[in-house]
């Protein structure tokens, strides 16, 4: 019916899997039939790790064999924005109710002020209320955090 493309199939995001977590892991962890084109420090990298003057060795890479760190290189965009786009409508769930009050208290006070005589109204009981246009923007703001 439909077909995924290349980077989108299982197999392809296994050896993604893979690879991110076999570089993480020292080269006599790795499996033997596993793809050489992993990078692991050789002898000849450890000899050129050194300061022209010979005297400081910089910092070979350590393995962690974190299958965590793996999951998060491989899957780095996906999760994160998965996780922030959950963030925002979680937020947007949690502040749509407190709109919805503000909107519901603003629709009572206008009611109340229009019904008002204009002696009640002279006599400075209830504030007028804002506008109608502040009614629509609230309308609206609801309807985009739903």
């Amino acid at each position: 019916l439909w077909t995924l493309p290349p980077e989108g199939l299982a197999g392809s995001i296994t050896d993604n899997v893979e690879k991110a977590f076999y570089s993480r892991c020292p080269p006599d962890k790795r499996p033997k039939g596993f793809s050489p084109t992993i990078p692991s420090p050789s002898n000849n990298e450890k000899e050129m790790n050194t300061d022209p003057e010979g005297s400081k060795a910089t910092k070979l890479p350590t393995y962690d064999s974190s299958l965590f760190k793996a999951l998060n290189s491989a899957f780095f965009k996906k999760t994160w924005a998965s996780g922030l786009l959950l963030l925002v409508s979680n937020t947007l769930n949690t502040t749509t109710p407190l709109v919805n009050k503000v909107l519901l208290t603003w629709l009572t006070e206008s009611y109340v002020y229009f019904r008002l005589t204009d002696q009640e109204k002279a006599s400075g009981i209830l504030a007028e209320p804002r506008g109608i246009g502040y009614g629509i923007g609230l309308a609206f703001a609801i309807f985009v955090m739903q």
